[in-house]
């Protein structure tokens, strides 16, 4: 991690500094803001990881993706959904069938030019370090490519 990426988050109190998200609890947080600090939290773990991060918040087929991302390996383009939780409860488990499908329509859209993967970053903000930010990678079945959808 580069010395401007360790300054940005010390500064946004993302690794515990308590500057600017921590100086309240999470649960007093709106759902605007612990959706941001999520998405903040997934960021610095996915440039730690060696990413280079694209886009944040873009329409893609219709569908807002949270971050897109060039892998490490610098071939795949990730499509990444970020669910963030402070009350313990896994975050990943609020990906539903429907929005998988939104994830494989903009997959598929990015897809027709690059090898695409999607994955899904959980981000428990009650805890800090290294296992309160976890990548997970949807396979295909998981996305129900192939699958006829109604009214696609």
């Amino acid at each position: 991690m580069g010395w401007r990426l360790w300054r940005t988050a010390l500064w946004r109190g993302l690794l515990g500094g308590g500057w600017r998200w921590f100086s309240r609890p999470v649960a007093a947080m709106s759902d605007a803001e612990r959706g941001r600090l999520g998405e903040d939290r997934a960021v610095i773990r996915l440039r730690a990881d060696g990413c280079r991060i694209l886009g944040r918040n873009r329409r893609i087929a219709g569908v807002e993706i949270d971050v897109i991302a060039r892998d490490a390996d610098g071939e795949t383009l990730l499509v990444i959904e970020v669910k963030a939780s402070g009350d313990g409860r896994a975050p990943e488990r609020r990906v539903d069938a429907a929005r998988r499908r939104r994830l494989r329509r903009a997959a598929e859209r990015l897809g027709s030019h690059h090898r695409v993967a999607v994955e899904v970053v959980a981000v428990d903000l009650r805890a800090v370090g290294p296992g309160s930010v976890r990548r997970i990678r949807l396979e295909p079945a998981d996305l129900a490519i192939g699958t006829p959808q109604r009214g696609m």
